[in-house]
């Protein structure tokens, strides 16, 4: 009998290693390949492996050339073995996602999960996609299955996700607990730790986030994400010179637009000069309307609290049509309210929130487009906010 994800909780250890998180599994740095002989299946399926590494390398430290050598390597695999190449077209899928295509991304992990049915990888490349997508039904099914499969860790981590943006948190916690007890590597370890954090600090436990992500950082020192994690938590709780230190420590080594935006509105929030993130972030703006590639949802909001609204418009709109993700539709939706736009803007705060997620800042943008409306929900969606999270950032509440 088909097993629900909550029931799935209590399903024991499997010893197949899933690839790729709905983030990124986290690296614990880059390792030589060595040369590999040009006869198929052997190398053509080392090839591949050669691109999951460089896929994995990419996204847990942010830098884009590994993913170039990822290309290369699937190209080589498939050139090789052009039919019945499972593992690479699960990598091409994996490669796609890293790129914000979702669309192929799905379409690559449909054609892996058509060739293989029962085995795991397909499916979460396939739950990264269709979330990513925003096709609710689907992204469910494709965890669940998953886990019917395989309950790795990464698997849990995948449910958790399904969990919270449903408005399940306390389950997602327990997935998330689930997910730390089983890994089986440093890297699914620090990953659970990092989203634990992650879930503590949406739900108004700084502290306890700060404990989590001081764990991931034990077993992944130098994870990025945990340590603009940590910084985040320290800020929520007043201790505002540790946060910049780590913030600063981050952005030195990662420029990513989420970790230089909280920079610079601290910096601002605290009478300091920010010009040296705004700059970052002005350029990787242009660089985005440049190019046309995908966009950081925190890149169309610093364009909204400090320079142009219209132009964090412009850049969400094509995100949008990427991807239509909750956090997307939130950060659009704050896009066009400060552009003068609150009817517009509604559509989008409300998909922000559809479906049960529970996050205090998509509520609290919803509660501040409403109350511009004059609508009446507009109270009880601030109050939301509040209680789930009243540490939320100054910065990123409403105006």
């Amino acid at each position: 009998m088909r097993r629900p994800v909550r029931a799935a909780l209590g399903a024991s250890a499997s010893t197949l290693v899933v690839l790729a998180c709905a983030t990124g599994l986290l690296a614990l740095g880059p390792t030589e390949s060595p040369a590999l002989p040009d006869h198929a299946p052997t190398a053509s399926l080392a090839h591949s492996q050669r691109a999951l590494k460089s896929i994995e390398l990419a996204r847990s430290t942010l830098d884009e050339s590994h993913l170039a050598t990822a290309e290369r390597a699937l190209a080589r695999s498939l050139a090789l073995q052009p039919r019945d190449n499972y593992t690479a077209v699960v990598g091409s899928g994996m490669l796609a996602g890293a790129r914000h295509d979702f669309a192929a991304s799905r379409a690559h992990a449909l054609k892996a999960t058509a060739m293989a049915p029962d085995r795991a990888p397909g499916y979460a490349v396939l739950a990264d996609a269709e979330t990513q997508l925003g096709h609710r039904a689907a992204a469910t099914a494709a965890v669940q299955r998953l886990l019917d499969l395989a309950p790795t860790s990464s698997a849990y981590a995948r449910a958790a996700q399904e969990l919270e943006s449903q408005g399940r948190t306390d389950e997602a916690r327990a997935a998330l607990e689930r997910a730390s007890e089983i890994a089986l590597n440093p890297a699914d370890a620090s990953f659970a730790a990092l989203r634990l954090g992650d879930l503590d600090l949406e739900t108004g436990h700084p502290d306890r986030a700060v404990r989590h992500y001081d764990r991931s950082l034990a077993v992944a020192p130098g994870n990025a994400y945990a340590v603009a994690g940590k910084a985040r938590a320290k800020a929520a709780l007043g201790r505002t010179q540790e946060a910049l230190r780590l913030y600063r420590k981050v952005t030195e080594r990662t420029p990513a637009p989420r970790f230089l935006y909280e920079l610079g509105s601290l910096q601002k929030k605290l009478g300091q000069d920010p010009r040296t993130a705004f700059a970052a972030l002005d350029a990787q703006s242009r660089l985005a309307l440049a190019q046309g590639g995908a966009v950081d949802p925190c890149l169309g909001l610093y364009q909204a609290n400090h320079r142009d609204p219209h132009l964090g418009v412009r850049l969400l709109r094509a995100e949008w049509q990427r991807r239509q993700h909750s956090s997307v539709a939130d950060a659009l939706s704050w896009a066009l309210h400060r552009a003068g736009r609150s009817e517009e803007a509604l559509e989008y705060a409300r998909r922000a929130t559809a479906g049960g997620r529970r996050s205090a800042d998509a509520l609290q943008h919803l509660g501040a487009i409403e109350t511009s409306l004059q609508l009446p929900s507009a109270a009880h969606h601030l109050r939301q906010s509040r209680t789930l999270n009243p540490y939320l950032a100054p910065e990123e509440s409403a105006r």
